[in-house]
Formats: C-alpha cells, structure tokens, sequence
C-alpha cells in the first residue's frame, strides 16, 4: 500500500506510476519465460508485488475518472470484471500447463504488456486535480 500511495502522489502521478508498475509485472514475467523455472519464486514474487499496486492504483484512477453520478457504477463494474477474471482465470491457466509448462507465465506476461502498452492511451492525468476540474473535463 505505502508504494502504490508514494508513486501515485510523488511526482508520477496515477497514470505514469500504473505505466511503470505493469511494466515492472511484465518484466519479471518475461524473464521467467526466458531464464526457465530456476528463478520462479523470486520473480513471480516481484511480479506479484507488481499487479498488487496495479489493482490498487486502478480503483483510484477509476474512482477519480468519472463524474460522481456514475463513480460508484463505474467502480462496481471495475471490480465485478475483476472478480470475473479472478474466478476464470486460474482455470484457463491449468488448462494451458498441460500443454507447456510456461504457457501460464506467457499468457501473464502477455497480458501485463498489454496493459502496460494500453495505459499509454489513459486520457488524462488527475493527480492534483480537483473532482470539479475532472468533472469539468470529462464534459
């Protein structure tokens, strides 16, 4: 929690600090991908730190994105995706280890780096911003 409330309030800001964190999600992924299993705990470690962040800067970004007339729908539909994913997720990744035993970490890291290159396109900043000067730019 202390990281992702340093990143998101220092001098990154929400969307470069969820930039940087999902990148910091792929990488030790990749890695592993290409180091084989022999490094596993520690990188899925750091990866894990990662996405933790991510989830948590997500909300934040999210909940600061919307006028108030929608923030709570906006949110609840965040979390309800997530809670989708988590419950489908673990399945399809059981599913892809029969078939190569890295294949879970490829389709992670696949993903971590599509987000990573996606929230290049985040429309706007809203550290320092007031909810009235996001309002305002939303309209």
């Amino acid at each position: 929690m202390f990281f992702a409330w340093w990143s998101a309030d220092s001098f990154l800001g929400r969307k470069n600090s969820l930039i940087i964190y999902f990148f910091l999600t792929a990488l030790p992924l990749c890695m592993l991908i290409f180091l084989g299993l022999k490094y596993l705990i520690i990188l899925t470690a750091l990866a894990k730190f990662s996405i933790a962040i991510c989830s948590i800067l997500t909300y934040a970004y999210t909940l600061e994105s919307y006028n108030s007339n929608i923030r709570v729908t906006a949110l609840g539909i965040t979390g309800g995706i997530g809670r989708c994913g988590g419950i489908v997720f673990p399945f399809i990744l059981i599913a892809s280890s029969d078939y190569w035993t890295l294949a879970p970490y490829f389709i992670l890291f696949a993903l971590a780096f599509l987000s990573f290159i996606v929230n290049f396109g985040l429309p706007r900043e809203t550290k320092d911003m007031k909810l009235d000067e996001i309002q305002e730019f939303v309209h």
